[in-house]
């Protein structure tokens, strides 16, 4: 790995501190250095290139920051095979599991090749209106559509595949990758599992009867959720990218996971939520993330007719290393 990229939390005193220390490190054992242009500037560089070009120009991203922070990189890397890691500068570091004071431990067990390689499963949530695809994103953790209005429930018709399953009546649906599991479908109540499994969760959030609980699914599937009743604004959390924006009546959200065809650009998109083929490389559908190694990872409303669905996209991680 000769050269390293690295993304902090914009304006984040911590991250100036470690980078003082980082950046000088990383030179004395020949590595180039290659930060975003906020990241620069925390150390009066003006060398910093745009964050959505840093993984082309690197053979590992370092993060600085919180789980934000990471899942927001992690947007960045597209099915660029350029593993992450995460150093935690937050609260939770579910993600970013390295501490400041690991930092330099770790990334000489790194460079002496101590690490192994695991995988991490994406989403990808397409909205559409009458057949037309509005919004295309991309998510480590989950999609999720919540209800905007207070003490009201929506009803959310699901499939799978494009088999009936059930519709919900619930304060909203949340469906997470196994690294998600430990985050808002944790906190709904929803399983933990293993973050190198092939699976994801359906998770009804406050569903308004006892029979609708978690479902866990195999990660080859296609899951499309429609919005049934007319229950007020509704937001769609789609890969937590805070973008703004109302879904109206007749939207059509859907989201796709590897192995399957679904629906790809240019195509019919009802036929493809019930068609299930070939996606594409499996690489494009995962995220690499470095793990520690040393003893010791947008809004939008959504009225009446809207239909999420939701697809991996794949994984790619280091991680374990002795």
């Amino acid at each position: 790995m000769k050269s390293i990229g690295i993304i902090s939390k914009p304006h984040h005193s911590e991250a100036k501190r470690v980078l003082e220390g980082l950046v000088p490190w990383l030179a004395e054992r020949g590595k180039s250095v290659v930060m975003d242009v906020d990241t620069a500037a925390l150390v009066g560089e003006a060398t910093g290139v745009e964050k959505d070009r840093l993984p082309d120009e690197v053979a590992m991203i370092i993060v600085l920051g919180g789980d934000g922070t990471f899942l927001s990189v992690a947007r960045l890397i597209e099915g660029r095979d350029v593993p992450l890691l995460g150093v935690n500068l937050g609260g939770l570091g579910f993600l970013t599991e390295v501490t400041q004071e690991q930092v330099f431990e770790t990334l000489g067990e790194i460079f002496e090749g101590n690490y192994g390689v695991g995988e991490r499963l994406l989403l990808q949530a397409h909205v559409h209106r009458d057949d037309e695809r509005i919004a295309e994103y991309r998510a480590l953790n989950d999609v999720v559509i919540n209800k905007g209005a207070l003490a009201r429930i929506i009803s959310l018709e699901t499939y799978v595949n494009g088999a009936y399953v059930n519709t919900f009546a619930a304060d909203g649906i949340i469906i997470s990758t196994p690294t998600g599991s430990t985050a808002y479908n944790l906190a709904a109540g929803g399983p933990i599992l293993s973050p190198e499994l092939g699976a994801l969760i359906i998770n009804p959030i406050c569903p308004h009867t006892l029979t609708n609980r978690p479902l866990v699914l195999p990660d080859d599937v296609t899951v499309e959720v429609v919005l049934k009743a007319d229950s007020g604004q509704v937001i769609g959390d789609h890969l937590r990218a805070r973008r703004e924006g109302r879904l109206d009546p007749g939207l059509d959200v859907k989201a796709f996971f590897p192995g399957v065809a679904g629906d790809q650009p240019g195509g019919d998109h009802d036929a493809g939520v019930r068609g299930v083929g070939t996606a594409g490389n499996r690489g494009d559908h995962h995220v690499a993330v470095v793990h520690a190694v040393v003893p010791a990872f947008d809004r939008g409303g959504m009225a009446a007719g809207s239909r999420v669905t939701t697809e991996s996209t794949g994984q790619g991680a280091i991680e374990g290393g002795r």
